[in-house]
């Protein structure tokens, strides 16, 4: 059974263990990463998620007693074989309420992201596995409006993570996340 550190608002742990069906089932506040990993192009690679939804090049749960970086780290090896790379802290502890529409979601999930990237030399090779069977290459202003219109055809930590990814790199791509909130349910 794997256990996730409780964190409060303000991203410091409980001292408190949860599981993910806990965490997942009483919307209690817990980290995750993601690895937004880019071709020699500047595409964004889109993993088809085992939900059917489409998310982060590589996501997952930073374990109890784990920091960012190490999950971040572990998560690319294990999802995309991604070995030996540079993968650069982008922003920690991202709040991402993930219930965007009460009446179209059946549960609210509340994690606190520590968002990365990752431009890989020649090197790297994507092997499908176990957790990952494709990931595919995304132009970053195709996907910010194609999330705008059909919200729900993306996971909603992957809509808050665009959001503040393009944020941070002050790129001049339009994305408002209320659109996202008000198309969710609609698509």
């Amino acid at each position: 059974m794997e256990y996730f550190d409780i964190v409060d608002s303000a991203d410091v742990p409980t001292g408190e263990k949860t599981t993910k069906a806990e965490a997942h089932a009483g919307s209690i506040m817990h980290r995750c990463v993601a690895v937004y990993v880019f071709d020699a192009d500047n595409n964004l690679y889109v993993q088809d998620h085992n939900s059917g939804l489409l998310d982060h090049t590589v996501g997952g749960h930073v374990s109890a007693g784990e920091d960012y970086r190490t999950a971040a780290i572990r998560e690319s090896e294990e999802e995309i074989s991604l070995y030996d790379q540079v993968i650069t802290e982008l922003f920690l502890g991202l709040d991402s309420n993930e219930l965007f529409n009460p009446q179209a979601q059946k549960q609210r999930t509340h994690h606190k992201f520590g968002l990365f990237e990752s431009r890989p030399d020649e090197r790297w090779k994507f092997v499908a596995n176990d957790e990952v069977s494709r990931i595919f290459p995304m132009k970053l202003e195709e996907i910010a409006a194609d999330m705008q219109q059909r919200p729900t055809l993306y996971t909603p930590g992957f809509i808050n993570t665009m959001a503040k990814y393009i944020e941070i790199k002050s790129l001049p791509i339009p994305f408002d996340i209320e659109v996202c909130r008000s198309n969710w349910g609609k698509s």
